[in-house]
């Protein structure tokens, strides 16, 4: 398989009957190839155990419109704005009581700024990520994880089930994208090898501050004379700094990065927790 200019690419039968249209779409990219079959391997989840789900509020009929009404109308989505991964148009509703029907209408809860919506009539799953924090209407369910997928508390407890896992066999990643310098002990499986990755370690940056004190006299126009002495002061602040770069190594048994400056090997078991960050 193959487009016009570009590398054949094998790929199986079985991936072509798994999808919903059973087209034939070259992907182009052998890599490409690789990482999809290995997203077929790995082994799923109940939805249930990562995410909430809810379904959108209900209006009374003729409440929401096409164009804005009144300046408390606010921007919504309908079934009909969810495509295939991407959000087309929205509608306008005026989100108040007497306006309501049933369905979900918890404002904090249907404003979560990350959630996946979900269509719910057709006869094939049409989803998609939205961040936006407008409301979904009773034709889209909703998924969200609990405080919304931006909670860093969220985070954290996903990663710390997602380390357990990692720890006790019970989840593969298998995302090798380079050779591995390792050398494997008994029963140590390669999860995940990244080329190119930045070490980061939190640093002490100290920061410097002061200014004169007592009385000022004018000498003339816009010109002051200060008596005192200049005071400094010094704080300091722990930032993140990169310093170092090198490859980053997953098994089953330990985290591996091996840098220009330093390897930094560090046993699964020892790690208590993972702190998510806003940059990843």
């Amino acid at each position: 398989m193959c487009e016009w200019g570009k590398p054949s690419v094998t790929v199986s039968q079985a991936f072509y009957l798994k999808s919903a249209d059973h087209v034939f779409v070259a992907l182009g990219d052998k890599r490409l190839a690789t990482i999809m079959e290995k997203v077929e391997k790995v082994r799923s989840l109940p939805l249930a155990k990562l995410l909430n789900s809810s379904v959108g509020f209900i209006a009374k009929q003729g409440k929401v419109t096409n164009k804005p009404i009144s300046q408390k109308d606010m921007v919504v989505y309908k079934g009909e704005n969810v495509t295939r991964y991407a959000l087309k148009g929205h509608f306008y509703f005026n989100f108040a009581k007497s306006n309501l029907a049933g369905g979900t209408q918890d404002e904090a809860k249907l404003g979560i700024k990350e959630k996946i919506l979900l269509r719910k009539t057709g006869d094939r799953i049409f989803a998609t990520i939205d961040d936006t924090s407008n409301f979904p209407e009773q034709s889209l369910y909703f998924l969200y994880a609990s405080g919304g997928l931006s909670n860093d508390k969220q985070h954290e407890a996903d990663m710390e089930q997602w380390l357990t896992a990692l720890k006790e066999g019970e989840l593969s990643v298998k995302m090798i994208c380079d050779s591995s310098p390792l050398l494997l002990k008994r029963k140590e499986e390669l999860q995940v090898v990244l080329p190119n990755m930045a070490l980061w370690e939190p640093r002490s940056v100290r920061q410097g501050a002061g200014g004169y004190g007592g009385p000022s006299f004018r000498i003339a126009k816009g010109v002051y004379w200060r008596l005192g002495a200049f005071k400094a002061q010094s704080e300091s602040h722990e930032e993140l700094r990169a310093i170092d770069q090198g490859r980053f190594t997953l098994t089953n048994k330990r985290l591996v990065f091996s840098g220009a400056k330093r390897t930094v090997d560090i046993n699964l078991n020892k790690i208590e927790y993972i702190k998510s960050r806003s940059t990843g």
